[in-house]
């Protein structure tokens, strides 16, 4: 991200032209110190995107009464990302539906785990049972030559290639971002293949990963807090503080993006 060499100075200057710290700053505008001080020494990369560090320039300079200064209306309309002031926001966690008791995800999970893995374990046992019967003998009088074992390699198709192996599990890691002095927060839904796998609320510098062979699916409250990585590419932010969104994912039509 480009210095724009001014904007700090600008309120830096102002700032203790007023008398006032970096801490009764915070405390007025909600800010954490530590973005005042980046934006102040112009160390932009340390603010997690273009819209956040608009919306806290904007927000700065409005405390300070210099928001009509020639210098920081410049930055704020360098960006195509639009700028927003930071306000006490409030999750739409009772507008949620109603949720299902977390020990009842999880009774319901295990039953489910057990049913798959004791199909998976009937079929395996009752085709290599069938597999490895040895046809009766013939008496003809004759010595018989041992059978040899019936390979358990997959056997290659007509093109000589071997069956496709199950698709691999993709992990989606999901991390609520400390971006203001108040308490950030978001409920979610999360589905994994199809199966509900976690409904709540998750706390400031809270992570959570989840995994998946075919799909994900999730439904965010407060998506602008929220930052998403799955395996090796960072989704980054999907959405404004605030903003309810919902988005799936067919992992098989994902490219991965490594950082």
């Amino acid at each position: 991200m480009a210095k724009i060499h001014g904007i700090g100075e600008i309120l830096k200057s102002r700032r203790i032209q007023l008398g006032l710290s970096l801490e009764d700053i915070e405390n007025e505008t909600k800010i954490r110190t530590r973005y005042l001080e980046a934006i102040e020494e112009e160390n932009f990369e340390v603010i997690p995107g273009r819209v956040y560090l608009k919306g806290f320039v904007k927000t700065y300079a409005k405390f300070l009464n210099v928001a009509d200064n020639e210098e920081i209306i410049r930055f704020l309309k360098e960006s195509k990302a639009p700028a927003f002031e930071i306000e006490k926001t409030e999750t739409i966690e009772q507008n949620a539906p109603k949720r299902i008791p977390k020990k009842y995800v999880t009774v319901i999970s295990g039953i489910l785990a057990l049913l798959v893995l004791f199909g998976m374990q009937n079929l395996y046992s009752r085709f290599f049972q069938d597999s490895q019967v040895t046809p009766p003998r013939q008496e003809t009088g004759q010595t018989e030559e041992p059978i040899p074992p019936i390979s358990q390699e997959p056997e290659p198709q007509e093109n000589g290639e071997t069956e496709t192996e199950m698709p691999t599990k993709k992990e989606l890691v999901i991390e609520i971002l400390d971006l203001t002095s108040a308490q950030e927060k978001c409920w979610m839904q999360v589905y994994s293949d199809n199966i509900l796998v976690y409904e709540g609320t998750m706390y400031e510098g809270e992570k959570k990963i989840f995994s998946a062979q075919e799909k994900l699916k999730f439904k965010l409250g407060n998506a602008g807090v929220v930052k998403l990585l799955l395996g090796e590419t960072d989704l980054g932010i999907l959405g404004k503080v605030g903003q309810v969104i919902e988005k799936e994912i067919i992992l098989s039509e994902f490219q991965e993006h490594p950082l």
